[in-house]
């Protein structure tokens, strides 16, 4: 076995095990507005089958699927699952299937799905590239791949130290890409981006990673260095900010939305 392997491996398990006790929480998820902005960007049809990758609870499953023929919620912890079944099955959905499995290697056949959708998973792939190969590889001609994810500053020096603290708050967290590396990716793995967005979401920093205490040494750790560039130290690439009393940071989440052919399903 190659030291690669073995170290996706390893990091499979310690996303297991990290959302393995956060899996409760995440099944409370339900479709928010800013998931059907998402899903708008894609003209979904009752005749598609959908993959959901790195799906968790399948909250994204669940948003579209009345809108297509299937939807398959693929991900690497069991606990998700159970609860995105309990989900689904409360939401009364009967074509949404619930597959446990790696994103390096899907389960599935060659030109299976008419759209691949995978969100707030990427900053968790130790490598990127050979999983975007296979959401191409599983695409239909002509089919879509939307992905949602942070992304980072396009200075390296800032993507680093945001990448640091992220770390620290999330031990599964490998690295968030810049919008140039996570297009330069698409692209080596053969898909075309079709169209981009970006949003900035402001977070309070209390409340953000829930499962940390505000009072723990990895939130005070981060709260030393957001405060410390509050004060004219160096950029952390989290843009922390004070309101009304509270320390609050943001993130920019990019949504991309790529093609494997010139025929694409989308909405413009």
């Amino acid at each position: 076995m190659s030291s690669h392997t073995e170290s996706v491996e390893a990091h499979h398990r310690a996303i297991q095990q990290e959302y393995r006790r956060q899996a409760a929480g995440w099944g409370q998820g339900g479709v928010t507005d800013i998931m059907r902005w998402i899903a708008e960007q894609v003209d979904f049809q009752p005749s598609m089958d959908v993959l959901d990758l790195a799906a968790g609870t399948g909250i994204f499953a669940r948003t579209v699927a009345k809108q297509v023929r299937s939807v398959v919620a693929l991900d690497l912890t069991d606990e998700m699952l159970a609860r995105g079944r309990e989900r689904a099955s409360e939401e009364g959905l009967t074509n949404v299937t619930f597959v446990q499995g790696p994103a390096e290697t899907l389960p599935f056949n060659d030109g299976t799905f008419d759209v691949v959708v995978t969100r707030y998973s990427v900053h968790h792939f130790v490598d990127p590239l050979p999983i975007f190969r296979e959401v191409r590889r599983v695409l239909r001609p002509g089919g879509v791949a939307l992905l949602v994810d942070m992304v980072a500053d396009e200075d390296p020096e800032i993507a680093d130290r945001h990448n640091y603290l992220e770390r620290i708050a999330d031990t599964t967290h490998t690295h968030i890409l810049a919008p140039s590396q996570f297009v330069a990716t698409l692209a080596h793995a053969g898909l075309r981006l079709a169209k981009y967005f970006a949003l900035d979401v402001a977070l309070e920093f209390d409340d953000w990673q829930s499962y940390l205490t505000p009072d723990s040494a990895e939130k005070l750790e981060i709260r030393r260095v957001l405060e410390a560039e509050l004060a004219g130290g160096a950029r952390s690439g989290m843009r922390p900010f004070v309101e009304n009393g509270e320390l609050k940071f943001k993130h920019t989440w990019g949504i991309f939305v790529a093609t494997n052919g010139i025929d694409a399903l989308l909405s413009f």
